[in-house]
């Protein structure tokens, strides 16, 4: 696994060579950055465009993944 190498990472999922176990790790990681940014920004809200723009952000995401 690699977290700061991304070029081998890179070469290791565009070769097939990832493993299962990695990719959850990997999910996870992401995940939980992901909720953090999203549980701040909705802290910071203060008028209803910011709203819905986390609301477009977090579904844009969730289709991504």
């Amino acid at each position: 696994m690699y977290f700061w190498k991304i070029k081998d990472l890179k070469k290791e999922i565009q070769d097939g060579n990832v493993v299962s176990t990695d990719n959850v790790l990997y999910l996870s990681l992401f995940s939980l950055l992901y909720f953090t940014l999203l549980i701040q920004s909705l802290i910071q809200i203060h008028n209803l465009w910011n709203m819905e723009m986390v609301i477009v952000q977090l579904l844009i995401s969730i289709l991504g993944v």
